[in-house]
């Protein structure tokens, strides 16, 4: 399977800032060297099931409180109240934005 570059984010649910940045491989090891750089240690943090996240997070939970949401199914998980719709709404105007504007790998 070749290599796939993604758009790696988060946002801060009291201020609303945010970041976005690509990743050149959705692989554990390039995430966890994002989140290092870009997520505070010792924070809490909610997101969807996707495997690099759930590897990368169970193997430093000591650093990082992750709580995950099947965003197939929910956007606030119904048991413990776990929110990602502010960050699936900046994804979709993302989308958005990709599709009325085009995109290159060049920019």
């Amino acid at each position: 399977m070749p290599t796939q570059q993604i758009v790696f984010g988060g946002m801060d649910t009291e201020s609303k800032e945010f970041f976005m940045i690509l990743v050149p491989s959705r692989n554990k090891e390039a995430l966890g060297i994002h989140i290092e750089k870009y997520i505070k240690e010792k924070t809490f943090n909610h997101g969807n099931m996707f495997g690099s996240y759930i590897h990368y997070f169970a193997e430093n939970r000591i650093k990082y409180r992750y709580d995950f949401v099947n965003n197939s199914t929910n956007f606030i998980d119904p048991v413990i109240s776990t929110p990602i719709q502010n960050i699936e709404n900046l994804w979709l105007q993302l989308k958005k934005y990709k599709r009325k504007k085009g995109y290159s790998k060049s920019r």
